[in-house]
């Protein structure tokens, strides 16, 4: 009989996380859209109103997926990327407080070190946006955000990559460092570019790899 319960037990168990890692996956989707809607609202339509809408949407969204994984200390590095892109979005439409909750969140797990020093550097940076005079502030054009796609070229002439994203098309992206290493590891893989827009020029300052999920 407790053997019986047990299997029970877990069989419950199971079903519980298969529908978390359900709205887990439809919440980064949805964040994952707000995200490239708000780089079409700047990039292509000069709407910062509407940059601002979506960005706050997307960190609505990911701020929901990151909480999924609030206690699941065992799912590194995705637990603290999620914080690092709420914390990212945060920032970005000025939400300075809850920008730091996420930093936090992020830290307390056991985030990769190069994690770890992106979620201490976003904590800097919105310490240095809430001492800065508040008028200079707002003339800041210098944000990071997170582009999904496909990484189809690569110019080792200008150090740039060329990432395929569904919404944004194809976008050319500066990279400072190991160019070489990032084509061998991520050709044609569909990646999370964590990248610094100062102007018109995007950089590069972060990539992972994208596994999708199985579905049964």
């Amino acid at each position: 009989m407790g053997a019986s319960r047990r299997g029970i037990e877990s069989i419950k168990l199971q079903i519980i996380i298969g529908r978390q890692m359900n709205h887990f996956s439809e919440a980064r989707r949805a964040a994952s859209y707000y995200i490239q809607s708000a780089i079409v609202a700047e990039c292509v339509h000069q709407d910062m109103q509407e940059y601002l809408r979506f960005t706050e949407l997307g960190f609505e969204a990911e701020r929901k997926a990151a909480f999924f994984l609030l206690e699941q200390f065992d799912q590194e590095p995705m637990r603290s990327v999620c914080f690092r892109s709420a914390a990212s979005l945060a920032m970005n439409c000025k939400k300075y407080e809850e920008a730091k909750q996420m930093v936090h969140f992020g830290l307390a797990g056991k985030p990769p070190k190069g994690v770890a020093e992106q979620l201490v550097s976003i904590y800097l940076a919105v310490e240095r946006a809430t001492k800065a005079n508040p008028i200079a502030q707002s003339h800041q054009s210098k944000h990071n955000f997170f582009l999904e796609g496909t990484l189809i070229g690569a110019d080792t002439l200008t150090d740039k990559i060329t990432i395929f994203s569904e919404r944004l098309g194809v976008v050319k992206v500066t990279v400072k460092n190991n160019l070489d290493e990032i084509v061998r590891n991520y050709w044609n893989e569909y990646v999370n570019a964590y990248i610094l827009k100062q102007g018109k020029v995007l950089t590069l300052v972060d990539i992972d790899k994208i596994f999708m999920q199985k579905t049964a």
